[in-house]
């Protein structure tokens, strides 16, 4: 017979999963579903908790499983209440030990940000941005201070990507990195402004300019 991956070490799935014991598959695939859309990788999620999720799922669908899971189960729990008969005050006899390992893992350890302003989506954005811009002041700008401000930003950012993977789900920076992310970040909030200044700027001079010279032609002819 296959050995199975509880036998190894063992997890509570329905505490994974956060069904009843005796709940219908039906609660357990609404579970799942619900599970996976929430911790999958691509969302965001850990790969270690959705690899927990999949298991307990594959188990606890399969009726053969299940069956020899749930045996196993009661075996737990018997040997829970045997080992906790002797102390004093209110056992856990529902739950096996390391049961709660599961749920550790969605605890809130993220929403700590480099920078308290801007969101996830604008700190990934002006992280890349900071890269070309430092390229650029080492590169096009014939001055030692740019010179200077170019590698002190390429550092920064590189060790606040390096620090953070990319400002992944699991960040808690520490003061160092936020001051890395800040010397990275907030040059390129000023790059990306003068940026669009600079667009702006060439699309509206030559419409500016196109409408003093076409003004003369416009009031002779309404004239």
């Amino acid at each position: 017979m296959v050995r199975e991956q509880y036998e190894g070490t063992w997890k509570d799935y329905y505490a994974i999963l956060s069904v009843h014991r005796r709940a219908e598959p039906e609660v357990i695939r609404a579970a799942y579903t619900a599970l996976a859309k929430k911790y999958h990788p691509d969302v965001g999620g850990a790969n270690g908790k959705m690899r927990d999720i999949n298991e307990a799922y594959e188990v606890l669908s399969d009726s053969g499983r299940r069956a020899r899971y749930d045996a196993a189960y009661s075996h737990k729990q018997a040997k829970a209440r045997t080992s906790d008969a002797p102390r004093q005050g209110p056992r856990s006899d529902h739950n096996p030990a390391g049961a709660q390992r599961p749920r550790a893992a969605e605890t809130p350890v993220t929403r700590q940000r480099i920078l308290p302003w801007p969101s996830w989506g604008w700190q990934r954005a002006m992280l890349l941005f900071s890269f070309p811009l430092g390229l650029f002041l080492l590169a096009a700008v014939d001055h030692e201070l740019a010179l200077v401000i170019g590698l002190v930003i390429l550092a920064s950012a590189s060790y606040a990507c390096i620090k953070t993977r990319w400002l992944s789900s699991t960040l808690r920076p520490n003061i160092l990195v936020k001051m890395c992310g800040f010397c990275a970040i907030a040059p390129s909030i000023g790059g990306i402004g003068f940026l669009i200044a600079g667009i702006t700027a060439l699309l509206v001079i030559p419409c500016l300019v196109l409408l003093l010279i076409l003004l003369p032609f416009l009031a002779k002819s309404s004239s």
